[in-house]
């Protein structure tokens, strides 16, 4: 079974995690995801799924950096998650920390956003009103583009991912960036919403 509802997803992913720069990768990923899934064209309980697996898949790195992805294997098998489910969430840190290799679209996705998701992150951050709203596509590929900038990202990682993806990297950063954008202010890039 996958989970019930987003509320038990939210339970499980609060047991583990407190750290807001995790929440909002979490919630961006999840975004990100879940417009993916609608991109391929997956019913609402798929785009659920998806979105799911988005906002779950780092849910043991904040305890367990050490045992990530396995922890999380652990803990998602003994509450009873699919097994495509835990396979999307082992295989986004493929070559990293698992030899899980992603296959299905959803694995592919998660491979390729994950990191990604983070860089755009810090292009708005690097912007003086630190505002995703402000961030377009050129400013982003400069970013992306910059070996210098956002050094600890690695981007053969997200160039691997479009890879098996078959698309490319401006698609996918056009719709990472429209996948945070749509939810600026929940993860922490719209300040403007705070005046």
């Amino acid at each position: 079974m996958m989970p019930a509802s987003r509320m038990q997803a939210s339970d499980l992913f609060q047991d583990w995690v407190d750290d807001p720069i995790q929440i909002y990768h979490a919630f961006a990923v999840e975004n990100v995801m879940r417009i993916y899934a609608e991109k391929f064209g997956e019913d609402p309980k798929m785009i659920k799924k998806w979105g799911l697996v988005g906002f779950l898949h780092d849910m043991d790195y904040q305890e367990y950096p050490e045992e990530h992805c396995h922890k999380s294997k652990e803990v998602m098998t003994m509450a009873g998650y699919d097994e495509d489910f835990i396979r999307a969430i082992m295989s986004h840190e493929y070559m990293v920390c698992t030899d899980v290799k992603p296959e299905s679209n959803m694995e592919k996705v998660l491979y390729t956003v994950n990191k990604l998701v983070d860089l755009v992150a810090e292009a708005a951050l690097s912007l003086p009103s630190k505002n995703i709203n402000d961030l377009d596509m050129e400013y982003a590929m400069e970013k992306y583009n910059d070996p210098e900038f956002a050094v600890n990202i690695d981007r053969s990682v997200i160039d691997r991912g479009v890879k098996m993806m078959e698309t490319s990297i401006e698609d996918v950063m056009k719709n990472t960036l429209t996948g945070m954008t749509e939810i600026a202010y929940t993860i922490g890039l719209d300040p403007d919403e705070d005046e």
